[in-house]
């Protein structure tokens, strides 16, 4: 749709200015006799014209370009396929993974109770310093709990 805006327009500029010289006319003859006024208008068409058409351009090649990887990508998935299917399925790696994500959660874990317990202890306190220590020892409490779960799904997101 783009391209066919940009082509449009195009057209439409140079079908402008087309019809400016009026030849036969006695009075687009005189104007032509003492000033460059035709040749100034073809040349500022010409330069609005040059970036619709490369724009217009560029359209059609990411259009070609998507219209062959629609067309090609089941065969990049067959190509890929085998190091989709080691990288997910490989039961070391996977297992690595799974390790991986066992310690994370339980050194989370670890992390919680020692905020929680951090946050139960300044929660008495009183004195700015003390309250905004709580407040960011609740948000990294929270941001804790927010992570766990992420790594729960095995996913960061």
């Amino acid at each position: 749709m783009v391209e066919f805006v940009l082509e449009t327009a195009s057209s439409m500029i140079k079908n402008v200015t087309g019809t400016i010289g009026i030849y036969g006319k006695l009075t687009s003859t005189l104007l032509n006799l003492f000033t460059d006024y035709e040749n100034r208008i073809r040349e500022l068409t010409r330069q609005t014209i040059t970036p619709l058409d490369e724009a217009a351009e560029t359209v059609r090649g990411v259009k070609n370009g998507v219209d062959r990887l629609i067309a090609r990508f089941p065969g990049l998935i067959d190509s890929l396929r085998p190091y989709i299917d080691s990288a997910l399925f490989d039961q070391d790696d996977y297992l690595n993974i799974h390790l991986y994500n066992t310690a994370a959660i339980h050194i989370l874990k670890d992390m919680e109770t020692l905020f929680k317990d951090i946050v139960f202890q300044l929660s008495n306190e009183k004195g700015l310093a003390i309250d905004a220590l709580c407040q960011v020892s609740k948000d990294l409490l929270n941001n804790m709990s927010i992570l766990e779960q992420q790594v729960q799904r095995v996913t960061l997101t």
